[in-house]
Order: structure tokens, then sequence, then C-alpha cells
């Protein structure tokens, strides 16, 4: 799944010359922009698959496409729109879509780890460049969730805004940008902890979006189980600092917990916290000086 430069220009100047669309194709988006109710939109499939093989396969996955943003079917979003794209969709796949109260909309990631960033990349470019040249906004990012859902995940909707809204926060409020702490978790890759930049101790930054909620675990190299249903930061031996923040949404203030003795509980400002682990884990190297970048 790659998409060129080159394709990419070529795409966004085709924006600006759409043809006209077929008195069928036309007729069909209507009744899906005013439906009313499933029966509606149950007719409006029906619609499409008689018309299968009889519209231009450009109009047909248009068709699909808002049937599905209508009826908030999801889970075949990503496939539609890579295939619009002329692209193939065989990295995500659904993940509980829409399944728990919050009816979080996600897709997890199955593409090969070496090919991770470059499929994120590509992920990216193609929604950007279906939302420029067909005229849509669907909401869409890609990133990690937490410790207990591990591994990259596709968002879409209300779940993708809120994921931006969370990044927004921390970017602001930390000086730490998802691409500096990406990847800095418990089970950090071989390469990331070769080149020093996860030396001991551990360290983990995770976020709830959805509950506005944020946390800091500094711990035991190879011994910090954050993602084990019964991990207990208060408890856990193995952690050596927990900061945590249970509403990003309105405030930047941290609550500071630490079982050793020569760091103090009580609360941080926001950017203050990376500079206190750096004063704090001075053996740390540069793992704490690479995600402070405030200056007074």
């Amino acid at each position: 799944m790659k998409i060129t430069r080159r394709k990419l220009r070529r795409l966004i100047i085709e924006a600006a010359q759409q043809p006209a669309r077929s008195p069928q194709f036309e007729k069909i988006k209507g009744f899906i922009d005013t439906a009313e109710d499933d029966s509606f939109l149950n007719t409006a499939e029906s619609f499409i698959d008689s018309l299968s093989g009889v519209l231009p396969d450009e109009e047909t996955l248009l068709l699909r496409i808002s049937l599905a943003l209508k009826s908030e079917n999801y889970k075949d979003i990503p496939g539609l729109v890579f295939e619009i794209m002329g692209a193939e969709d065989n990295i995500w796949e659904p993940d509980d879509i829409g399944t728990d109260y919050l009816q979080r909309v996600m897709f997890k990631y199955t593409g090969g780890w070496t090919d991770t960033i470059n499929n994120i990349s590509n992920t990216n470019s193609i929604f950007e460049s279906f939302n420029q040249k067909y005229g849509k906004n669907i909401a869409y990012a890609v990133g990690a969730q937490t410790s207990n859902a591990r591994g990259s995940k596709l968002m879409l909707g209300k779940t993708a805004e809120m994921y931006m809204m969370g990044k927004e926060y921390l970017s602001a409020n930390l000086n730490v940008s998802e691409h500096q702490w990406f990847g800095f978790s418990v089970d950090v890759h071989k390469e990331t902890i070769k080149n020093g930049l996860n030396t001991s101790p551990a360290f983990e930054l995770t976020y709830y979006p959805y509950e506005s909620k944020a946390a800091i675990i500094v711990g035991k190299q190879s011994n910090l189980k954050t993602y084990s249903k019964s991990f207990d930061p208060y408890t856990d031996e193995n952690v050596f600092v927990y900061i945590k923040n249970d509403n990003t949404k309105d405030n930047t203030s941290w609550e500071v917990f630490s079982s050793l003795e020569h760091i103090d509980n009580g609360y941080l400002d926001g950017l203050e916290v990376f500079p206190f682990l750096e004063e704090a884990f001075p053996e740390s190297g540069n793992l704490f000086k690479l995600l402070n970048s405030y200056e007074d």
C-alpha cells in the first residue's frame, strides 16, 4: 500500500476538475442525504446494489461511502476510501467498533512492524487526499491508544476528534509531541534501547482522550507490567513515579505519587513534569531531556 507524491499531486489537481455526476447518482445521493430512518437507508442500499455495474465504479463507491457515513456504519469506511483512491486496505481491521458505552470507532493495525511508519503515513495521505478530492470531511487520526490497547489504531469520526484533542493538550501542556513519545513505552523495540533512548528507568506516557485522563509511569525496566489487569501503580514495587491528570480538558495540574524517599508527593504544572523527571532521574541519560523542550 503506497501512494507516491506524484500521485498525491495528481489527485489534488483532479479535485478541482470533478466531472458532472450521472442523474442516477444525484438522485440516490439526495435520497441518502435526506433519509430519516433505517428503512430509507436500506432502500438506498438496494438502489446502489441494483445499479452496481451500471454506474461508474467511482460513483458506486462514493454512494457506498455516503451511505456508510449516514448510517454510521464505519467498519466499511477504510476499505471503501482506500479502494476509491486506488489503494488496497490490508492493514486495518475493525476493533470492536461501537460496542462500548463510548461508541468508539477504532481499527487495529495488522501490517508488518517494519512498515508501520510508511503505512501510517500512507493512511493519513489517503484520507487527506480523499477529503480534498471529494469535498468530504471525514475526521480521522492514527496513533497509539493506551497500554491496555497496544499498537497503532485508526480512529474515525468523534473518536478521532477526541484523540486529536488529547494530542493538542499533551503538546501544549507537556511540550511533547506524539512523535517524541510514541514508542517510549515499557514494551520498547530493541533498537530504541540500543540507541540509548529508553535506558533504565522505563517510561510510559498514556492518555485516555474519551475520559480526559492521562498518566505517566516511570519504573524498573523489564519488570514493569502496566498492561496487566492487576497492575496498580500505587502498590507495584516496580513503579518509581506515577504522575496523573484526571481532567486534561480543564486543567494542567498533575498529581505526583512516588515511593522513593528523595521524591515528594504533590502536584506539578504540566510544563514542570519533564524538568522534574530529568532532575529526579539523572541516570536516564537523554530520555527526559529529549522530552523537555520547555524554556521559561
